[in-house]
């Protein structure tokens, strides 16, 4: 979902996260379940196969949950290993 207009890569600031960035996960979770979707591919077990390897769930990332680097780059190397895509 793109919430700044910039088609879904800005970057939120959220005081009530102490000043940690917000979004960037959730945005790219967001892409790969666009992808996902997009491709036709089986939702349950591309999912899985991701949570498998990132060790989340994706579809439980919040908007405002505040970014985490070891997620976010779990999730990129596991897109990259299921999807065989990148979506920076």
């Amino acid at each position: 979902m793109d919430r700044g207009g910039d088609g879904g890569t800005s970057r939120h600031f959220c005081g009530k996260t102490e000043g940690l960035l917000v979004g960037q996960l959730y945005d790219y979770a967001q892409r790969v379940q666009q992808h996902i979707e997009r491709n036709g591919l089986d939702v349950f077990k591309t999912r899985g196969a991701l949570a498998m390897r990132c060790g989340f769930i994706i579809t439980l990332i919040e908007p405002d949950e505040p970014d985490d680097p070891q997620k976010l780059n779990a999730l990129r190397s596991a897109s990259r290993e299921v999807l065989g895509a990148s979506f920076d």
